[in-house]
């Protein structure tokens, strides 16, 4: 998921096929989750080094979930928050735990964790949370085929882990180990529901954007399902007045167009415009009329599909 505690801002750095938010700062620096201070500066370091030389390949301590490119402030702040023992405790929780990561990611590695995570144990916990952000992560590769199951699995194992009393046993040990002194599950907890539907808003905003409307429609019914405890009410109903906003820029724009038009076109011209501009204004009608139709008028939306 956003994996992390900051949203994270584009950099001239970013490439075309830049990232939808911040990823996770261990993610950022190819580092494991119980990585040291040390170990993180010196692998700062290197990775800076290997930017300005714009060679990446070669610097990765830690294979799972690769990222293709890097920018020189991205590794600056991951390293910061690192430092700080709250900040830190956030990436924690959206980052894999006690794992090797010196493949890249492959289908046995899900399918070991799977295993594991039939276990009643604290081994158990702990790989059904590292399903559940693996997962998170894939679910918002932008090209991706399985991206709603994704999400989907993501969510509902993430639902299980809220009261998993393991994991969070778990979790209260890694704070007292970085000395995060102001942890406690039921704040835990809070942020981790609290970064879930901030990243299911942002996925759904950018969708309506997009004019996704096949996107729209599956991440809503996803939020919908997981509306009681992720409390995204409030994230549906702004998904909904910026989709109004974007639709009216759209006919503002359309209006600028007709404004064009003059007595001196020949007729011709005038009704091939004024053809075009209708087709425009129903497609936008159609388009957002349905997004908001969605994001307002949840049950009818659900019980329609």
């Amino acid at each position: 998921m956003i994996v992390s505690s900051v949203p994270y801002v584009e950099t001239g750095g970013q490439s075309s096929g830049a990232r939808f938010s911040r990823s996770n700062a261990f993610r950022v620096l190819s580092v494991p989750a119980d990585a040291e201070l040390k170990k993180i500066d010196r692998q700062k370091d290197r990775l800076l080094v290997a930017i300005e030389l714009g060679e990446l390949q070669g610097t990765r301590e830690f294979n799972l979930l690769p990222l293709s490119d890097l920018a020189k402030e991205e590794v600056l702040e991951a390293a910061h928050l690192l430092e700080l023992p709250d900040d830190r405790l956030l990436e924690e929780l959206f980052w894999v735990h006690e794992m090797e990561g010196k493949g890249d990611l492959v289908e046995g590695q899900m399918v070991a964790l799977r295993g594991a995570a039939a276990s009643n144990t604290m081994r158990g916990a702990v790989a059904r949370h590292n399903l559940a952000v693996i997962q998170g992560i894939l679910a918002q590769e932008p090209a991706g085929n399985r991206r709603f199951d994704r999400w989907e699995e993501a969510l509902k194992t993430w639902r299980k882990l809220i009261d998993e009393e393991l994991f969070w046993a778990f979790m209260e040990d890694r704070a007292g180990k970085i000395e995060c002194r102001h942890a406690d599950t039921a704040m835990m907890r809070t942020a981790v529901c609290r970064q879930l539907s901030l990243t299911l808003s942002g996925e759904l905003t950018r969708a309506v954007k997009a004019r996704d409307l096949a996107a729209v429609a599956a991440l809503a019914r996803i939020a919908l399902e997981h509306r009681p405890w992720l409390k995204v009410g409030a994230a549906l109903d702004s998904v909904g007045e910026q989709a109004i906003r974007d639709g009216f820029v759209s006919l503002g724009s359309m209006w600028d167009r007709l404004a064009r038009i003059t007595s001196l076109d020949n007729k011709a011209s005038i009704q091939n415009s004024l053809l075009e501009r209708e087709k425009e204004l129903r497609s936008v009608a159609a388009e957002y009329g349905t997004i908001v139709g969605m994001m307002r008028s949840p049950r009818r939306f659900k019980n329609s599909l």
